[in-house]
């Protein structure tokens, strides 16, 4: 990622000063754990978007399917036998 390395570079050039650097070194690495978790955030929430689509089209699907045989089953009972 290029703002940890950036991050890193400027921790470098920093004199001998062990505070900054460390400072700077350990905000690297929180901003490099954040982007972990967001990326597996963001792939577990794709995840859940598709399942909730697949979801919608089955329901879509079934209800459908369920007016069409209401529909028969209305259409066959009002004919006279």
């Amino acid at each position: 990622m290029a703002a940890v390395e950036e991050l890193r570079s400027i921790s470098d050039q920093l004199p001998v000063l062990a505070k900054p650097r460390q400072e700077v070194t350990r905000l690297a690495d929180q901003l490099q754990s954040t982007q972990v978790a967001l990326e597996d955030l963001q792939s577990r929430l794709g995840a859940d978007v598709a399942a909730e689509e697949a979801l919608i089209v089955n329901y879509n699907e079934t209800s459908a399917a369920l007016h069409a045989l209401t529909d028969r089953v209305v259409a066959a009972t009002s004919q006279p036998a």
